[in-house]
């Protein structure tokens, strides 16, 4: 399962439909209409699986397991794993996901990436996601 997480208002979001033409399922914020008392339940049967999912819910994060979190959460607009930013990977060892992302000011985080953009495109196709260029660095 790969989550995405931030500031999918960018426009790029629309783009997840898009993703199922090879037939994944995409499911674009996954956490609404959902008992919360169901959330474990869901995440749960989500985990094991090749679904997207994107969500702005700290209660869907804290039910993943940390190395699920670490390997899965996507930080958009940049496609970068949330859990290997500087500080993000510490914050979990005292913090559950969905904590960590309650925490963290993403509007501050992602000012400060696109401070660097020779490192950080400022804008990523979320298809691109699923190539090599941006996960798994």
């Amino acid at each position: 399962m790969k989550v995405i997480i931030g500031l999918c208002n960018s426009g790029k979001a629309q783009h997840l439909d898009d993703l199922n033409n090879d037939g994944k399922w995409v499911i674009h914020e996954v956490e609404n209409g959902i008992d919360t008392e169901m959330m474990e339940t869901l995440v749960d049967a989500l985990v094991p699986t090749d679904v997207t999912v994107s969500t702005y819910s700290p209660l869907f994060l804290n039910y993943l397991p940390d190395d699920v979190a670490r390997e899965s959460v996507i930080l958009m607009p940049f496609g970068v794993k949330f859990f290997d930013l500087p500080g993000m990977r510490e914050k979990l060892t005292v913090m559950g996901p969905g904590e960590v992302y309650a925490d963290t000011d993403l509007k501050a985080l992602v000012q400060h990436l696109a401070a660097f953009s020779d490192l950080w495109p400022k804008e990523v196709d979320i298809k691109d996601l699923f190539t090599h260029e941006i996960v798994g660095k």
